[in-house]
């Protein structure tokens, strides 16, 4: 059984779960990292590439700007040709 144990908050502006949550803990920064445009409305690449790997930001209706990191270029290259990116994005992604 929960019963309360103070008084309710209401938060005016509460943050948001899935940014909090996609962001590095401890400030881990990966040793790789690449930001690609997958050309997927932000729904579905939160589907691909979940909140917890990486951070979106819509880039249009169709698309989504994924900003993703990895243990190394091979490991990383990989996961993204699995979610759609083509070459191009991910060598233009390394600049």
């Amino acid at each position: 059984m929960l019963r309360p144990t103070g008084h309710t908050v209401e938060l005016a502006d509460p943050p948001d779960p899935a940014l909090l949550v996609s962001q590095p803990i401890a400030g881990v920064v990966p040793p790789v990292s690449a930001r690609v445009r997958l050309a997927h409305p932000m729904d579905e690449a939160l589907r691909l590439a979940p909140p917890a790997i990486g951070t979106h930001h819509p880039d249009g209706p169709d698309a989504t700007i994924v900003e993703i990191g990895g243990n190394d270029a091979e490991q990383l290259a990989t996961y993204l040709f699995g979610l759609g990116a083509r070459p191009k994005d991910i060598r233009d992604s390394q600049r």
